[in-house]
């Protein structure tokens, strides 16, 4: 039978990523820890419109994650990438404009954003919208 093995809750990304003490180099963020790790500080949400929660998740040497949570109308204002993004539509959808092209991508579609490119996104549902976001190097 599978042990299970809990990580301690923190906003800190190196005490979640460590792996320290699992043999097998697996980790594990459970839902309840990744709900309590929530900020508001996202590059612009200080900006009318720009309202979104990010959920920071795992960390491995070369990628990590993050949860967006996005409320319905709302954007993100347009900034350079300066690293590699997949995002993963989980729940509702999104318009993201990268380098002057509209992609609409929903439930599970995936969009790469490559590194120097001019991007933003938009919730293009009725409702609230997520996604997550696997970043590296």
């Amino acid at each position: 039978m599978a042990r299970v093995t809990e990580l301690p809750v923190t906003r800190d990304h190196a005490a979640v990523s460590s792996g320290a003490g699992h043999r097998s180099g697996a980790l594990l963020l459970t839902k309840a820890q990744l709900l309590q790790r929530a900020f508001n500080d996202l590059p612009g949400a200080d900006g009318p419109g720009c309202a979104r929660t990010a959920y920071p998740g795992l960390e491995a040497g070369t990628f990590r994650s993050t949860l967006i949570v996005m409320p319905t109308g709302q954007r993100s204002p347009p900034r350079t990438s300066d690293i590699e993004h997949v995002i993963v539509v989980l729940e509702g959808a999104f318009s993201f404009m990268v380098d002057d092209v509209e992609y609409r991508i929903e439930q599970l579609d995936q969009l790469f954003v490559p590194v120097g490119a001019v991007w933003s996104y938009q919730n293009a549902a009725l409702a609230q919208s997520s996604f997550l976001a696997i970043v590296g190097p």
